[in-house]
């Protein structure tokens, strides 16, 4: 995995996104707005939330000259993609709570209701953003977006940006504090995802290869994060709980897995490489959450 220039340098000029394959993920997400406001269940609005966040980095990240139409989907996505974090967060601690091998006593039933009830008031906001009109309005503007990239021949090169990226993350070498893993986890979703809009290819393949079980290490240690939080905020602490106690056992270990992870793409890549100069992570990403977001944290992913 070593991003060097001799392996990449001549070919990353000319790779620019893949609009086909662009404009299937768009007709794609097209289809998940009216399948996720019939059905949500949790594979759907999974399925949502993830395209939206590619086409987010289609608008914010690889078209150029974003007009009217790109700021538009922009702010809505932004709104749509909240809304569809607080329900899959949610998803996603309820299929790791059933998944702990703990007995099913009276702690672990309350904590599920609880999760399953806040799970219930959220879907039913996501639903109001996927009424019949907006989703009508919503594709109008997606269509209008997908034209609007066959047109525009000046696209930014995905690739290269998400080449860039990586090699940023390897060389960072700031502590992996769990602030700092936020900042990777997120960073390697973005990352991820700019490498797809080149389409299918060596160099996309490889990278997303060697991104993904990174990205899953760095998921499965935060979605015990959300889980052990909203556990401690509905049973109370450890000496209050047994299942908090397992929680933390359970977050600890991933928290491990994520840093070696982490730690296996710093020491994969090839320091002396120079692809372009590093990008560093935003500060918002790397600082220490207040006590109010940490609280947050634990209903919705940001």
């Amino acid at each position: 995995f070593a991003l060097q220039a001799s392996r990449f340098g001549a070919s990353l000029s000319n790779m620019p996104v893949n609009v086909k394959h662009a404009q299937s993920v768009i007709r794609r997400l097209s289809r998940l707005l009216g399948k996720t406001s019939r059905e949500p269940r949790p594979e759907h609005v999974h399925q949502l939330r993830t395209h939206v966040r590619r086409v987010e980095v289609l608008l914010t990240h690889v078209v150029r000259a974003p007009g009217s139409n790109e700021r538009k989907l922009t702010k809505t996505f932004d709104r749509l993609r909240k809304r569809t974090g607080k329900v899959r967060d949610l998803d996603v601690q309820l299929a790791t709570l059933a998944k702990l091998r703990v007995p099913a006593g009276v702690q672990k039933q309350r904590l599920e209701s609880a999760l399953t009830d806040l799970r219930s008031r959220h879907e039913k906001k996501l639903l109001e953003k996927l009424d019949k009109d907006s989703i009508s309005k919503l594709r109008k503007h997606l269509r209008k977006f997908s034209g609007n990239l066959s047109a525009q021949k000046n696209h930014k090169n995905p690739l290269t940006m998400a080449q860039h990226l990586v090699t940023s993350l390897a060389r960072r070498q700031t502590p992996l504090t769990e602030p700092a893993l936020h900042a990777y986890r997120l960073e390697a979703k973005r990352a991820r995802y700019l490498a797809e809009m080149a389409g299918s290819n060596p160099a996309a393949n490889a990278l997303i290869e060697k991104l993904v079980p990174m990205q899953d290490s760095l998921g499965s240690w935060h979605d015990s994060v959300t889980l052990c939080a909203s556990a401690q905020k509905i049973l109370g602490g450890v000496t209050e709980s047994a299942l908090v106690a397992e929680l933390k056992n359970l977050t600890r270990a991933r928290l491990r897995e994520a840093i070696a992870s982490v730690e296996e793409l710093r020491n994969s890549t090839a320091k002396p490489a120079s692809l372009a100069k590093e990008m560093p992570a935003p500060r918002s990403a790397l600082r220490k959450p207040s006590q109010s977001e940490s609280s947050k944290d634990s209903a919705a992913i940001a």
